[in-house]
């Protein structure tokens, strides 16, 4: 059975590995940067799809490029370079022979509409600013010269047609099946809070479910805010596990809430504090898949 260092080594199995000679000079070495800030905090760096959006934006017929730190992750330092309001988004135009940062701040989400970068911003972010909550979408044009600032077009969304945005999950989170040689079958995610990540295996005949924490306890009391209501479980250390608290899925309805279909995420307190949005998204595939054996 994996000890704590084999469960965080699989944390990091499903990341794109960095090849910087790949990316454009100017980039590669601002990611470079970014490597070596993640390492300073204890992290591990790797790049994720997404990290790096290529487009035409400025009209000069040389290709522009999005820089997203959501695709930058930093395992073990999950939250370094994210947090409610985004992540570091940086638009990159060609002027002339070199790259340039056009724009730069932090986005929950980005992405490419013909010539528009589409950036999706957290309530303060906003103009005029709002609550956190309350976000908005701008959309960036920018002109063939350099100029002070790209043209911005707020989107607001019709009254009507609108729907309550689901809030926002942590930076590379979502369950995902890890297989490798060796070690269980296992269902991950990234944790929230001061829990770094979940995982889910059979532990011997028993369907586990484990918590990476920092620190780490002997127990965790946990309540999941589920909309059906609450529901409350503890996790206890096991010598089987390295001594990382783990919940025995068969005791109780918990496993079929995480694996409900179409769950995007659930608000999670530990020991009487909310720690944050935990990812339900990918759990209604990844949990049975990985507890297939044991779970009956």
């Amino acid at each position: 059975m994996p000890r704590i260092a084999h469960v965080l080594a699989i944390l990091c199995l499903t990341t794109f590995p960095v090849h910087a000679q790949d990316l454009p000079p100017e980039i590669a070495a601002d990611t470079e940067q970014a490597f070596a800030n993640c390492r300073s905090a204890g992290g591990t760096p790797s790049l994720r799809e997404g990290y790096l959006l290529q487009g035409e934006l400025n009209g000069d017929g040389r290709p522009d490029y999005v820089q997203n730190l959501m695709g930058l992750e930093c395992a073990n330092a999950w939250s370094f370079f994210c947090g409610s309001a985004g992540c570091p988004v940086t638009v990159w135009l060609s002027r002339g022979d070199e790259l340039v940062p056009e724009w730069s701040s932090h986005a929950q989400d980005v992405r490419l509409e013909g010539a528009s970068v589409i950036a999706s911003l957290h309530g303060q972010f906003c103009t005029p600013p709002r609550s956190g909550y309350e976000g908005c979408e701008e959309r960036l044009t920018f002109s063939a010269s350099p100029s002070p600032a790209p043209a911005v077009a707020t989107i607001e969304p019709s009254p009507q047609a609108s729907a309550p945005a689901a809030p926002a999950l942590p930076p590379g989170s979502g369950w995902r099946v890890v297989e490798q040689p060796g070690i269980p079958v296992m269902a991950i995610t990234v944790g929230t809070g001061s829990l770094i990540a979940l995982s889910a295996y059979c532990l011997a005949d028993v369907p586990t479910l484990t918590f990476i924490a920092n620190p780490i306890p002997q127990v965790i009391v946990l309540e999941f805010a589920f909309p059906d209501g609450p529901l409350r479980a503890e996790a206890h250390a096991r010598p089987e596990t390295a001594g990382i608290p783990v919940i025995d899925l068969r005791e109780g309805p918990l496993y079929t809430a995480l694996t409900a279909p179409g769950g995007h995420g659930v608000m999670l307190s530990r020991d009487g504090k909310e720690e944050g949005l935990l990812a339900l998204v990918g759990a209604d595939i990844a949990l049975p898949k990985a507890l297939q054996s044991c779970m009956r």
